[in-house]
């Protein structure tokens, strides 16, 4: 169970006697401070300094720049700092979660104590949240809006829908306005009252945006829709710009690279953002270093797509390998590469610019 719920639930408890003690901070930033009675010495190298910067980019986004998060890493549960069962939660005393990465409970913390209404905010938390795509884009979106948790969606499997919608709202109609129903609503408003302020932002009424939405908008997956701004200006690869140039890096996985994150959900990662500054055709090819061992897949995404123009070629190719031509527009392509936590593999990436066959 994830989001603002569960640290709404703490918050009432969370000046109590039996509170119990928050764990040491062991690990500051600029932007974080990282605490746990855990071993944080498992962390991989990356994972501290990139909870601190996209604690700071999401502070910029959400117009907290000054914004600090203290962030908890419960990896045996967060009960006591959480209601039971939840994975996470954001609340006056900090951020908790399971996880040593939980971007959705940063959104959440970040904004503290701003709140939408509960499902727009659960719905902004997870399309500015995580890359793993624990759930899916389904169910109807007029039930999730009107009751969400009665009809089971959040806390449940409702949280890729309600950030698909969210997506739609800033794709179709921007991310200001979004601010401003953020500034209109509350956390525990009612739905007859959370559309009077949507009309208000919006200038017509939710049930006519979710005509618009459902007619218009593509169902694709979070990992698609979702932000990726941070990662998409990080470890940042050129593409070669001359017919027969080739690019070939490898892509280290050890967890003491300063680029690798985790170990999360039983593995390791790193990403890079591929840009592309000359349309044309271009060959992709990535394989493990040590094609004997198993690897997880390798997820490519367009940095800026929405699920309207998500459907290009290259963001649909996934595998442990791959090889394949593609014409390209100037773009950035986010490369997430993955391996199982107690394997040690590379991977390698290779990007050659060719002109067979041409381009439409």
């Amino acid at each position: 169970m994830l989001g603002l719920l569960s640290g709404l639930l703490l918050a009432v408890v969370g000046g109590c006697a039996d509170a119990p003690p928050l764990p040491p901070i062991v690990w500051e930033g600029e932007h974080l401070r990282f605490g746990t009675d855990a071993d944080e010495t498992v962390l991989c190298a990356g994972t501290l300094p990139y909870l601190d910067g996209v604690a700071g980019y999401l502070g910029e986004t959400f117009g907290r720049p000054e914004a600090g998060v203290d962030y908890y890493w419960l990896p045996e549960g967060t009960d006591g700092y959480c209601p039971d069962d939840a994975e996470g939660c954001a609340n006056d005393r900090g951020t908790f979660s399971r996880y040593p990465i939980h971007r959705h409970e940063l959104v959440h913390a970040v904004r503290w104590p701003s709140r939408m209404q509960l499902p727009f905010e659960e719905g902004l938390a997870e399309a500015y949240g995580d890359d793993w795509n624990r759930f899916p884009v389904e169910g109807d979106i007029g039930d999730l809006l009107r009751d969400p948790a009665g009809n089971g969606y959040i806390p449940g499997q409702g949280y890729g829908l309600a950030a698909h919608f969210v997506s739609y709202l800033q794709a179709d109609h921007g991310f200001d306005a979004l601010l401003e129903l953020d500034a209109a609503t509350d956390y525990e408003q009612s739905y007859s009252d959370a559309a009077a302020a949507f009309e208000r932002v919006y200038d017509q009424p939710l049930e006519a945006v979710i005509e618009q939405y459902e007619a218009e908008y593509p169902r694709c997956s979070t990992l698609t829709f979702r932000d990726k701004g941070f990662d998409c200006n990080r470890n940042v690869i050129e593409a070669p710009t001359e017919i027969d140039q080739e690019v070939r890096t490898t892509i280290s996985l050890s967890c003491d690279d300063p680029a690798v994150l985790g170990p999360r959900g039983g593995q390791r990662w790193t990403t890079r953002a591929l840009e592309v500054t000359v349309a044309g055709r271009y060959y992709v090819t990535g394989r493990p270093l040590d094609e004997q061992q198993p690897i997880e897949f390798v997820a490519i995404r367009k940095c800026d797509a929405s699920c309207i123009d998500a459907w290009d070629s290259l963001s649909s190719l996934t595998g442990s390998q791959f090889g394949s031509g593609h014409c390209l527009e100037p773009a950035r392509y986010l490369f997430r590469f993955a391996v199982a936590e107690d394997l040690d593999n590379d991977s390698e990436l290779a990007v050659a610019r060719v002109d067979y066959p041409p381009c439409e």
